[in-house]
């Protein structure tokens, strides 16, 4: 790296909890992102009191209540959403950072006008500035996004001074 006159330097260590913060965070913006019409309060209070409106007239009019098809169409459903949550689950852990991978580990961070300069375990990288998406603190870190879901993440547990790393990125940054 050529020398330069104002740079910032930081070492840290990351490990599979914090990729499962970030993750959580990442889903949780996303899905504000794509709110649907049917995501809201009052969408869902219109819909359920109206599905209950015309269950309690129907019920109403029926004689006689099979309890046997109502357990199984409870259990049915029980089942499909519990599947689900399994299976949300058993993803986000496939998808969790390797011990051996570049995520996991020692990582040296070097902030000068022309970028980011990292190094960690078997990858040595350079982003300039305008790759740089939003700078975001949130959850116990700083996070540098440089992509929808890809950003550099820096927990604050880990840094001397938050305020003042995040005063200078967004400094490099303007």
């Amino acid at each position: 790296m050529p020398p330069h006159e104002e740079f910032m330097e930081i070492d840290l260590t990351l490990t599979s909890e914090e990729w499962y913060q970030f993750q959580k965070y990442v889903q949780r913006k996303k899905m504000k992102e794509l709110k649907g019409v049917l995501d809201g309060f009052g969408s869902n209070l219109i819909l359920w009191g109206g599905l209950t409106f015309v269950f309690v007239i129907l019920f109403a009019f029926i004689e006689r209540f099979h309890y046997p098809t109502a357990i199984f169409c409870l259990v049915t459903c029980a089942t499909v959403v519990g599947l689900f949550f399994i299976n949300s689950h058993r993803l986000q852990r496939a998808f969790a950072p390797s011990e051996n991978g570049t995520f996991v580990g020692a990582h040296r961070f070097i902030f000068d006008a022309q970028g980011i300069h990292c190094e960690g375990k078997d990858y040595k990288s350079s982003y300039a500035w305008r790759a740089v998406k939003d700078i975001i603190r949130a959850n116990g870190m700083i996070m540098l996004f440089i992509d929808t879901a890809h950003a550099f993440i820096f927990p604050e547990t880990q840094l001397k001074d938050p305020d003042g790393f995040l005063s200078t990125v967004s400094s490099f940054r303007a």
